[in-house]
């Protein structure tokens, strides 16, 4: 028995994207698809480079390790990744996602890093065959959340691992197992993320590779076309027909044009990707579906659709991401002082045509023209009425550790109004004597005053310390 594939593939830029940031090949043995990241110019780089380093593969696979081979391949397009950068720091942050496919000898190996997929449809069950590097991901295999709610997760297009040139990659890499009638689905997540497991399922089950392919890409595109689109449909058939030429698709589709800046020092633009660029009609993004055509994709796939920036690059989600934690920092940070200055009292002037002595709630201040103290109290006692070193506080603020603590300094400074007024109305002293009169008339008027004696006059108090004690 001989078997080999027999695919399909599509890429197409969405409906909301300026440039295509996903490559595609499928060739032969090769199946391979790349989601850029880091922008117009670097992320569609990232993606050809990556592509292209493994096309060799394709054109003379491996006698030895399949995944050693694979292994290797996607470490040297990495290596390129890591000159570019350091030869323009203006491609910090370029990456990209990897899934491949490579049939040899009988046997079907993966490669996987990033949150493109590979799925296999077997005897009608779908079966998703890679594992996101997704932080929600990250969470559902620990329990935190469930899949439904990755599915609104803010954080759902983080990714924790991807090619960018960094020494560290982490890669899944697994040798599969094949049966006649086996159909696999390469993909970026721009299907993925926008059409449900079960209408895949239902695309995949019937008609030709390339027909599957050229519906996935439609449901997408009826689904919004957030996001650029990429598919590879691939089925394991037992014939004897000569192998289909490759498809070369997205950004790896202009690999006969001149690199970008430091991309020239990448892959060589006569490679295999290049040639069969160039007997590959390119595709334009399609046009937006109009309402009158009848839906094909289910309310499941865009219930849950929610817009993305044109231009969305994973880089620049990270950076978005430490900005808001940054804001909500500063911001939590705002409120518990905010919350914190209300629990703090003072004794102050409390303003009025004749001033008071008041207690105030928070701080005497204002921010971005915004008074932050509020009137809590407002006594009778005049400010003026207090003794001049008194007065002298309250005008500056006295502070208190708390409203029952500032109502007893108010208390206080009552008794010392009070006292302060009643000190000032005492009657003056009595003048000066006389000459002293005559014995008689000395003792006459002892006796009337012992008889009836003159009371002295009682200062009246302020009305403020009617009560107090």
């Amino acid at each position: 028995m001989t078997l080999r594939l027999r695919f399909g593939a599509r890429s197409d830029v969405g409906l909301t994207r300026e440039g295509n940031e996903d490559s595609l090949y499928a060739g032969p043995r090769l199946l391979a698809v790349a989601d850029g990241m880091g922008g117009h110019a670097a992320g569609e780089v990232a993606s050809r480079v990556v592509i292209e380093a493994l096309v060799p593969l394709d054109e003379a696979p491996p006698d030895g390790d399949v995944t050693a081979a694979m292994r290797q391949a996607v470490e040297t397009a990495n290596g390129y990744l890591r000159d570019m950068v350091a030869a323009d720091s203006a491609l910090e942050g370029m990456g990209t996602t990897l899934t491949a496919l490579l049939w040899v000898q009988q046997k079907l190996g993966l490669v996987h890093i990033g949150d493109s997929r590979a799925y296999l449809l077997r005897q009608g069950g779908l079966e998703q065959v890679t594992h996101d590097h997704t932080l929600v991901q990250t969470l559902i295999d620990q329990g935190r959340i469930t899949p439904d709610e990755a599915n609104t997760h803010p954080q759902r297009s983080w990714i924790t691992n991807a090619l960018d040139g960094r020494a560290d990659i982490e890669l899944d890499l697994s040798i599969r197992d094949v049966r006649v009638g086996d159909r696999y689905l390469v993909c970026s997540d721009g299907l993925s993320s926008y059409v449900s497991e079960q209408t895949i399922a239902e695309a995949l089950g019937s008609g030709e590779p390339q027909a599957a392919c050229d519906q996935l890409v439609d449901l997408a595109l009826r689904a919004g076309g957030l996001d650029n689109i990429t598919c590879i449909v691939a089925d394991i058939v037992d014939e004897d027909e000569a192998d289909d030429g490759p498809i070369v698709g997205g950004a790896a589709a202009h690999a006969d044009e001149p690199p970008v800046g430091p991309a020239a020092a990448g892959p060589r633009t006569d490679s295999p990707a290049a040639r069969a660029a160039a007997i590959q009609p390119r595709r334009t993004s399609q046009p937006k579906p109009s309402p009158a055509s009848p839906p094909r994709a289910t309310a499941a796939d865009t219930d849950d659709d929610e817009p993305q920036p044109a231009g969305r690059s994973r880089g620049s989600r990270r950076l978005v991401l430490v900005l808001a934690l940054v804001a909500l920092i500063v911001i939590g940070g705002a409120v518990a002082t905010f919350v914190y200055i209300r629990t703090l009292y003072y004794v102050g002037v409390a303003s009025s045509a004749a001033p008071t002595v008041g207690v105030y709630r928070c701080v005497d201040g204002s921010v971005l023209g915004f008074d932050l103290k509020s009137l809590a109290d407002r006594s009778d006692v005049p400010v003026s009425a207090l003794p001049d070193d008194e007065r002298a506080r309250v005008t500056s603020g006295i502070q208190a550790d708390g409203h029952d603590d500032a109502r007893r300094i108010v208390a206080t400074l009552r008794q010392d109004a009070c006292a302060n007024a009643i000190s000032s109305s005492a009657p003056a002293a009595p003048p000066t004597a006389s000459p002293s009169p005559s014995p008689a008339a000395s003792t006459a008027a002892k006796r009337k005053h012992r008889a009836h004696p003159t009371p002295s006059p009682t200062p009246t108090p302020p009305p403020y310390c009617v009560g107090t004690s």
